[in-house]
């Protein structure tokens, strides 16, 4: 994620992420206080997401297991590149051509 993303822009990205995860039948994150207390810990390994470049933009995804709201579905957030403004790395603009 680091060599996507600024350092700064993390929590930014976070917001981001949860805000299209609850587009997709997530309104469960909403009334979650620990989610909603602290996001970007949610980015991390130990939730067991997973990141990748799409011509789209960039896709967040978790396994059926990572997400407690009972269902047994995983869960994808598709950011696209124009919610990325300013917050990319100058290495991954070059590559993506932006």
């Amino acid at each position: 994620m680091q060599d996507m993303i600024k350092e700064s822009g993390m929590d930014v990205f976070a917001k981001l992420v949860f805000r299209h995860l609850m587009s997709e039948d997530g309104s469960w994150i909403s009334r979650n206080t620990s989610i909603n207390s602290n996001l970007r810990s949610y980015l991390t390994p130990d939730y067991g997401y997973g990141c990748a470049i799409i011509k789209e933009g960039i896709v967040v995804y978790y396994p059926m297991y990572a997400m407690e709201n009972g269902t047994y579905l995983p869960y994808n957030a598709v950011i696209p590149y124009a919610e990325l403004e300013g917050i990319l790395t100058d290495d991954i603009k070059k590559r993506l051509f932006l």
